[in-house]
């Protein structure tokens, strides 16, 4: 048996390991470590936190109302990003997750939808 990368196994001709040829424990043994995985560099690829940026929605003046107790700002993509290549995650001020709705506008451009216009949110843009 032969272990690759990251300790995936794979059967090699010969193996007289449990299964057929050794395929049905490298098949144990490689739904184990998926399972376990952290994309911590060691048991699987590591995740490039270069691949987040961070942008802040302004609060306060900037929100507009839409009736029935909602607000919406406008905001640009950061320059050189493209909306519909990337995925939108909101935070609060204490960093916790938040579901807020969205809209897009264009490429470019977006609204994000709120029912408290207190509240400083963070977008994370994700590829």
């Amino acid at each position: 048996m032969e272990t690759l990368t990251y300790g995936r196994k794979k059967p090699e001709s010969g193996d007289d390991s449990l299964g057929v040829g050794g395929w049905m424990e490298a098949i144990e043994a490689n739904i184990e470590l998926d399972d376990a995985h952290t994309h911590d560099g060691v048991n699987s690829p590591r995740i490039d936190s270069r691949a987040i940026s961070a942008y802040t929605a302004q609060t306060g003046t900037g929100w507009a109302s839409r009736g029935n107790g909602l607000y919406e700002i406008s905001m640009s993509m950061p320059s050189g990003l493209d909306f519909d290549e990337y995925n939108l995650a909101f935070r609060d001020a204490s960093g916790n997750p938040v579901m807020l709705d969205y809209e897009r506008v264009d490429a470019s451009n977006f609204k994000v939808i709120t029912n408290n216009n207190t509240v400083n949110y963070t977008v994370l843009f994700t590829s």
